[in-house]
């Protein structure tokens, strides 16, 4: 009986263990939950929208942001390991300091919730031209704002799961594109940089 005892203080049951990987994300859950953190609502007019701007040349603009996006996904990876934080916005403050951090925080705050309006509006519009043409914009708005409510009160692993749930969505919508390009002319790609500068312009800042 001692010893089974013993045995027992050793280390958290079996239930527990569940419970602790429960709470994990897995490698397969972060890529999801990064993967489509990056990708916004206005993928589906990207094309167009990138193309007023970049003209032909849309495709190396497209190219030249995500690899910014990347480079700095990276940096705040590196700094979130040096300051050994869990959280953007105690990163914020064991760089800046506390009154400086919280001046920043509180900026972060009003340019994401600004974000979350034009995500809403977008969607809104999209809705309602596409799938909804009938049903009053504050309607669906509503609808959207309760869904948002409900999944930020949530913890990262839920989030990230609900990630995971969605990916059929990505791999529908890759081989949709994919079909279309069968009809592609890859010649309208020419002539390269025929934009100038206005590659270097963040053309997809709505999308990401």
């Amino acid at each position: 009986m001692g010893g089974r005892s013993g045995s027992e203080d050793k280390g958290p049951s079996e239930g527990g263990k569940r419970l602790m990987n429960s709470n994990k994300v897995t490698k397969g859950q972060l890529f999801m939950l990064l993967l489509q953190t990056q990708i916004g609502i206005g993928i589906l007019s990207l094309p167009y929208d990138v193309s007023q701007k970049a003209e032909s040349d849309g495709w190396i603009s497209i190219l030249i942001s995500g690899a910014v996006i990347e480079i700095l996904m990276i940096m705040y990876l590196f700094l979130f390991i040096k300051g050994k934080v869990d959280s953007f916005h105690s990163l914020i403050q064991s760089l800046l300091g506390k009154w400086m951090g919280s001046l920043i925080n509180s900026l972060y705050f009003l340019y994401f919730l600004t974000i979350a309006m034009l995500i809403l509006t977008l969607f809104n519009e999209i809705i309602d031209i596409w799938v909804l043409p009938r049903t009053p914009n504050w309607i669906i708005a509503f609808m959207f704002v309760i869904l948002g409510f409900y999944l930020g009160r949530e913890t990262l692993q839920i989030l990230a799961r609900f990630n995971v749930l969605a990916a059929p969505v990505l791999v529908i919508m890759f081989f949709l594109v994919s079909y279309a390009l069968k009809d592609a002319e890859f010649l309208y790609m020419f002539p390269l940089g025929a934009a100038g500068i206005k590659i270097l312009q963040p053309p997809v800042k709505r999308h990401f």
